[in-house]
């Protein structure tokens, strides 16, 4: 079962990356350079788990209180970790995409984020997470890639350094928002024995309250990010119909001593 439900979300997130490459009209992707994005997402997952057994180890999951555990793992195992390892791939996998435009910033990095969650979904599956069939109707990464992309490319046509930090922050707080509750709850459950409730962490009152209060909490933001999923789906669809965001995020003088000049050009 652990199988069939991996390879479903392998293909929902295939479809997804379909998608947004058909949304470029002009100059479009090569597979070549698309394998390279999904290939840069999975890079960025691997040094994020790398970095999370090694030197994290979980730091924060074994807290005395574990709900405040809970929701320190979500801002940095979670939210920050995971963005930054993205956001630095996406970069990368900017800089070898020939006279990029704001729009080739957003679907670059959505593409980056889709090769991050691909595996990540896969992983879930295996391990058998409930979480799992969330992540089907939720693609919460192709979210926050979309927000990374579009902050980035305005901070470069804009020249302005502080959408470059939103770029990076937005994603973070949109990702921290989403995880903090379902691993909050996890967090405060995971080694509590139901059938003998005591006054060692909770009273019995304050523990029912406090399952019920995060379980509502991720049932409200789920719907919120469905909608706004569905909104940045649209977004990108208005984007790709019309002439916004296309202005070339570097001058051309740039464009000249990049270094990867010549390999950009057959993926252009």
């Amino acid at each position: 079962m652990s199988y069939a439900i991996a390879t479903i979300l392998v293909i929902a997130t295939a479809i997804i990356t379909y998608w947004l490459c058909q949304k470029k009209t002009d100059r479009k992707y090569s597979i070549g350079y698309v394998l390279e994005l999904l290939a840069l997402g999975v890079c960025a997952l691997v040094n994020v788990a790398i970095f999370a057994m090694v030197i994290w180890d979980g730091t924060f999951m074994d807290m005395d209180n574990p709900l405040v555990g809970g929701i320190l793992t979500a801002l940095f195992s979670a939210a920050i970790f995971e963005e930054a390892g993205k956001y630095i791939m996406f970069r990368l996998g900017l800089l070898y995409r020939s006279k990029p435009t704001w729009f080739d910033s957003v679907i670059i990095s959505a593409i980056v984020a889709m090769g991050f969650t691909m595996v990540e979904n896969f992983l879930y599956a295996q391990d058998g997470n409930p979480a799992v069939l969330l992540r089907v109707i939720l693609p919460c990464h192709f979210l926050f890639g979309t927000v990374m992309g579009y902050y980035y490319g305005k901070a470069m046509i804009t020249q302005n350094k502080i959408y470059n930090l939103l770029a990076f922050v937005v994603p973070v707080l949109l990702h921290f928002v989403f995880d903090a509750a379902p691993i909050a709850l996890i967090n405060v459950t995971k080694n509590i024995d139901l059938q003998n409730l005591d006054d060692s962490a909770f009273s019995d009152t304050g523990m029912v309250v406090l399952i019920c209060v995060c379980t509502l909490i991720a049932i409200c933001v789920w719907i919120v990010y469905g909608v706004m999923i569905i909104k940045a789906f649209k977004q990108i669809s208005k984007w790709s119909a019309g002439h916004e965001l296309q202005d070339q995020l570097y001058p051309e003088t740039f464009q000249k001593k990049m270094p990867c000049t010549t390999r950009v050009s057959r993926s252009a």
